[in-house]
């Protein structure tokens, strides 16, 4: 029978088996390896589609738009880790009537309009002072600084066991009049009610 079976495979077929190894050997080695996925865009690919999301599960004011129709703008702040993804993942999406649209911004100035702001690496320095600057606004502000809570942002990526989670800082966004759905909360690594850490 085994004799047969290897009779009726055509060079083709070996071909396509031989490809289909060659997958799952790398597969294995992306997803078994944690400096690898860590050092990877696959990082940067989770945090975008968890950007994406959150704007699902967060109701800001009405203040917080230039009008009933105006788009609900993702903002990136200085280096922009995301590559093309963060605008394909949004591309032709909207959340509550309102189109999605990315933006990279460079300084304080062009923030307004912003609904969501990531901080990449290079503005860790100037946390403190752009989050001072935003505090009375109900923006969403994100980044992966360890002290971000600390600083007064509201949500934090880390990694745990490789994977990329997120804590939420409720009391600040809600004191800038954002309502964080209580979905979103229960799948938060974790949630501090405490204006400053």
């Amino acid at each position: 029978m085994a004799i047969r079976l290897i009779a009726k495979c055509t060079r083709p077929d070996l071909a396509v088996m031989a490809r289909a190894v060659r997958m799952l050997s790398l597969l294995a080695v992306l997803f078994t390896s944690p400096s690898l996925y860590a050092e990877t865009d696959l990082e940067y690919r989770v945090k975008a589609a968890f950007l994406y999301n959150f704007t699902k599960f967060v109701d800001w004011p009405p203040r917080s738009f230039a009008a009933a129709n105006a788009p609900l703008q993702l903002c990136v702040y200085g280096s922009y880790p995301f590559g093309p993804d963060l605008e394909k993942i949004v591309s032709g999406k909207s959340v509550d009537n309102r189109a999605l649209q990315v933006r990279r911004v460079k300084q304080l100035a062009d923030t307004q309009g912003c609904q969501v702001i990531y901080f990449g690496d290079s503005e860790g320095v100037r946390l403190a002072a752009h989050l001072q600057h935003l505090q009375s606004q109900a923006v969403l502000t994100i980044s992966d600084d360890p002290r971000f809570l600390e600083l007064g942002g509201m949500v934090r990526f880390l990694l745990v066991n490789n994977k990329v989670r997120f804590e939420i800082n409720r009391s600040i966004a809600e004191r800038t009049g954002l309502s964080i759905s209580s979905k979103l909360l229960r799948v938060a690594h974790a949630v501090h009610d405490d204006a400053a850490r």
